[in-house]
């Protein structure tokens, strides 16, 4: 069943300036899909996924997520119950990792499934992340690059089997050669994860996007509104590899995005 998102709409006020950032926006993700948000800086990408995350309440509308025939949680201007379905990656990933913790620790600290599955799914994770080929299974923060901390982060994210898994940027700080392995590893975890979690991350970078997306959504205005929504049919079950960036699927889709973020800037 569905995230719905129905006559959203949220503003904040500056002094005595109100400054609008959704507006009956009306927006729904499939039950394991991986939708990627598009749009220009100060659109209002990081505020949905604070909301949708259970962090902002809206000021109209609501967010509501049922799986398995019940009401998983619920956001509205009264009543958030989404916490402990959601879970939510920063960009800032390093303020997240605990000090003490190695990476595998990390990982089963956030495990909160059945205790005999604990093994399986640490030792899953482990693999699928790559954390023996650089030794990093035992390494605490202090001693992890920025990319291994980011790897760090979204598998410790993907322990919890969220439900709903949202990341807000994570890999804009990092640099081509990190980004694009990460972006493979990312998939390939959400790919194979049972169920698969229903995913939200917000990027500028259209390669990223048309890479990991199975669904492309590009907001635009103030207050933000649906300026295009791209179903990536072709990527749903297509490997990640670097020859799918060649590939002739790969180049439309990047046009397509292209073609709406440019149409976006047009109206700005």
């Amino acid at each position: 069943m569905p995230l719905t998102i129905t006559q959203l709409s949220k503003q904040y006020s500056l002094g005595a300036q109100i400054i609008p950032v959704t507006s009956n926006l009306n927006l729904t993700v499939e039950d394991g899909e991986f939708v990627v948000l598009m749009g220009r800086s100060g659109v209002g990408k990081t505020t949905l996924l604070r909301m949708l995350a259970g962090l902002d309440l809206p000021d109209a509308g609501s967010i509501r997520y049922i799986r398995q025939g019940d009401e998983s949680f619920v956001c509205t201007q009264n009543e958030q119950s989404m916490t402990t379905v959601a879970t939510l990656v920063f960009q800032e990933y390093d303020r997240s990792l605990l000090p003490w913790q190695s990476a595998k620790r990390a990982i089963e600290w956030a495990y909160k499934g059945r205790g005999d599955q604990r093994v399986a799914k640490v030792e899953g994770l482990i693999s699928e992340m790559q954390f023996n080929q650089d030794g990093l299974t035992n390494r605490l923060p202090a001693n992890m690059s920025g990319g291994q901390k980011q790897r760090v982060a979204i598998a410790r994210a993907l322990a919890r089997s969220p439900q709903l898994l949202l990341l807000d940027e994570p890999f804009g700080s990092l640099d081509a050669s990190w980004r694009y392995g990460l972006e493979r590893l990312l998939w390939e975890a959400w790919y194979h994860a049972k169920p698969r979690p229903t995913t939200v991350l917000v990027t500028h970078d259209i390669e990223e996007a048309v890479f990991l997306a199975t669904r492309i959504v590009v907001l635009q205005g103030k207050p933000a509104q649906l300026a295009a929504d791209l179903n990536l049919q072709a990527n749903r079950d297509a490997p990640r590899t670097l020859e799918m960036r060649e590939s002739r699927d790969f180049c439309e889709y990047r046009k397509q995005v292209r073609e709406a973020l440019h149409s976006e800037h047009n109206h700005a």
